[in-house]
């Protein structure tokens, strides 16, 4: 079911809210547009300037967390101020590089997807390997999954991990404990 035309990163739930994070055309020039709904319908709408490229959004310890493949960084959203809790690499001068997507909670900990460590704008689109792939646990900075192709959505059910259909699991390639 659709909920409208809005082009949509992602939607989550918490603090009493839907949360929505909306995607612009062009990765380069876009920027993040936060909305939040409640039983009554629109409730905030705040555009986000220093999050490009959006890719998802999570509820995690009392905040909008929300993904920026553009700068391969996850960013905390709390009241008026926008941070940086985590970026792939210290020097974000190379965009798009890991491309860094869809964030899930497991176990209390914030964890996020990434193609891969590359170096390169989009190195990920043509690389020789594509099992590089993985999904990192940002409280230990350790991969909880990897060896996936171009991994979005993952989900944990029970004590197993789900990812999306366009991704590819190597064999012995999974913790999860």
């Amino acid at each position: 079911d659709a909920l409208d035309d809005l082009a949509t990163a992602g939607i989550t739930v918490g603090g009493g809210r839907l949360w929505r994070v909306l995607r612009a055309p062009g990765e380069q020039t876009s920027t993040c547009e936060l909305l939040s709904y409640d039983a009554r319908g629109l409730r905030s709408y705040r555009r986000l300037d220093a999050i490009r490229d959006p890719h998802d959004v999570c509820w995690h310890e009392g905040a909008v967390n929300v993904s920026s493949s553009w700068d391969d960084t996850v960013w905390r959203v709390t009241g008026g101020a926008v941070e940086a809790v985590w970026r792939a690499r210290a020097d974000d001068t190379v965009p798009d590089a890991w491309h860094v997507n869809s964030l899930l909670v497991v176990d209390g900990a914030l964890h996020v997807c990434a193609f891969g460590r590359f170096e390169r704008h989009k190195a990920w689109k043509v690389a020789a390997r594509q099992d590089v792939g993985f999904v990192l646990d940002l409280r230990t900075a350790r991969e909880a999954i990897s060896g996936l192709t171009h991994p979005h959505a993952p989900r944990r059910r029970g004590d197993r991990h789900d990812v999306g259909v366009a991704c590819l699991v190597a064999p012995g390639r999974v913790d999860t404990g």
